[in-house]
């Protein structure tokens, strides 16, 4: 449907401009229409108000083309976003009873991932004491922010358990003063 008798027959898309919007409840009568999505650029100016509240009268659904889109393809339609729509939007919030039941969720999933995970990490200690002699955790040195020394427990991953240039090895070194 359109605003200009002109365009009555023009090709956008199939089945292409069928009338006028003072024909919309002939239009909706004569095709057996159950739904009307209204995708107007600016509704303010042009909105066929009347023939839209007869059809809504008439028990039609009438639904705004973007908000289809949205709700069709997940995603926005950037082409008519417009910041009233964000800022007057009740998504932004998060609510305490969402955010609890996200961090309970996320806390329950690590904790069944970490048991589940339980005989993979006993596996990996395993092979690490048959291939190298020493401890499975090697403690590194790390020098932090300040002059702070933390020590960090790692797994060991080669022969002599200690990376060829860790931190503690680095502490000596003459550039590192």
């Amino acid at each position: 449907m359109d605003g200009k008798a002109e365009r009555v027959g023009e090709r956008l898309v199939n089945p292409g401009i069928i009338g006028t919007y003072d024909q919309l409840v002939q239009s909706v009568e004569q095709h057996h229409v159950d739904t009307i999505v209204v995708c107007l650029e600016d509704r303010r100016a042009i909105l066929p108000v009347q023939p839209l509240l007869d059809c809504k009268a008439m028990g039609l659904d009438i639904l705004d083309g973007h908000h289809l889109f949205e709700e069709t393809c997940g995603r926005l339609s950037i082409d008519s976003l417009r910041p009233s729509a964000l800022i007057f939007s009740t998504g932004f919030r998060r609510r305490l009873t969402s955010l609890v039941s996200k961090r309970l969720f996320d806390v329950v999933v690590s904790a069944v991932g970490l048991v589940a995970l339980i005989p993979l990490f006993v596996l990996i200690a395993a092979l690490i004491r048959v291939d190298s002699p020493g401890p499975i955790f090697y403690r590194q040195v790390r020098v932090g922010l300040l002059p702070e020394v933390d020590g960090l427990r790692r797994p060991c991953h080669g022969v002599g358990r200690q990376p060829a240039r860790s931190p503690s090895s680095c502490l000596d070194d003459e550039e590192f003063g």
